[in-house]
This record gives structure tokens, sequence and C-alpha cells, in this order.
């Protein structure tokens, strides 16, 4: 039987734990549009349209993963793909669908 000290300390672990996870799914789920929207136009693309967090289309070392869908200014066909940044000694890579 488990005494009134244990369910306490369960209880507070308990909700500890809970309390990480909206952190743990913020920084996996992080977007940064307005780089991704620099990337693409000096890359020459238009007409970008944003499509939120990429599961499992970067690296583990990239802080960013960021959905598009993009023209591009000479062939005029429609694109997509993921800009995948690091957080500060990486630099951004696109990886296209």
């Amino acid at each position: 039987m488990i005494d009134l000290f244990t369910k306490i300390f369960i209880t507070i672990i308990i909700v500890i734990l809970l309390s990480f996870i909206p952190t743990i799914f913020w920084i996996n789920t992080n977007t940064n549009f307005p780089r991704a929207l620099h990337i693409l136009r000096e890359n020459g693309y238009r007409y970008i349209e944003y499509t939120g967090y990429k599961w499992f289309k970067c690296a583990h070392e990239d802080w960013s993963h960021t959905g598009f869908i993009a023209t591009n200014i000479i062939t005029h066909k429609r694109i997509s793909g993921t800009i995948c940044c690091g957080l500060i000694f990486k630099n951004c890579t696109i990886r296209f669908d």
C-alpha cells in the first residue's frame, strides 16, 4: 500500500513533467518564416506560401524546419519543400519535396 508521502511525491512529479510538454512541443515545432522568405526570394522564388512545420525533413541539428510552396521566376514551375536553418553556426538550406 502506498503511503500519503509517496502519493504526493508522485503527483508533484507528474505535474512537473506535464508542465514541460508545451515547451518540448514548441522546441520541436520551431519555424522561421521571415528568414525562410528571405532565403527563397534571394534564390529566385516568388508567390511563396507558408505550409508550417515539416516533420522529419531536416537534419537533427537544424533549429527551424519551415515548409513552403513557391514559384521559380525563371521556369515558372511550382515547387514545395522545406527551409532548414541552424541556430547559430549552420546556414539555411533549401530541401525540395
